[in-house]
């Protein structure tokens, strides 16, 4: 979608961070051109996790901790494009975030556009500084990037 449009401007952002390959079935390589789609669906889960990019791997490692650990069953969204999502029918959109769960996004940039999506008492783990200078990991941690961190927030959002 976003590399063929003619009709509006297109960015790739791409990480200089060492990044896992995250294994896609075919139906979800082509839901991605819907924006967003299910990248891990749990029958009776009680939470979406909703990231892009690099942080994808932290929200599955997180339902991975969730589930073997809390027994906490999560579904995680992959959301490459929150615009294109935005352009899917309530259908779709609820489809993939089921209205009924509460959310947490995991976004390293600024947490506002999300607010589009969330409903009431949802939890967006993004960033709203900008400046700050350190090595990748150090600035994670000190943002709340890590695995741990996701784990505390979403257990946060199920027991409320």
């Amino acid at each position: 979608n976003a590399v063929i449009s003619e009709s509006s401007p297109t960015c790739l952002v791409l990480s200089r961070q060492n990044t896992s390959a995250i294994s896609r079935t075919k139906e979800q390589i082509d839901a991605i051109e819907n924006g967003g789609y299910l990248i891990k669906e749990e029958g009776d889960a009680t939470l979406s996790l909703i990231a892009s990019g690099s942080e994808l791997q932290l929200a599955l490692d997180a339902s991975d901790v969730l589930l073997n650990e809390h027994g906490i069953k999560t579904n995680v969204i992959s959301m490459p494009c929150l615009d294109v999502f935005l352009e899917q029918g309530d259908d779709y959109q609820s489809k993939v975030i089921k209205p009924d769960l509460p959310a947490l996004v995991v976004e390293l940039s600024h947490p506002n556009s999300w607010y589009k999506i969330l409903n009431k008492g949802d939890k967006v783990l993004g960033i709203e500084s900008f400046g700050e200078s350190a090595p990748a990991n150090v600035l994670l941690e000190h943002f709340g990037f890590t695995t741990a961190n996701v784990v505390e927030l979403s257990k946060s959002l199920v027991n409320d």
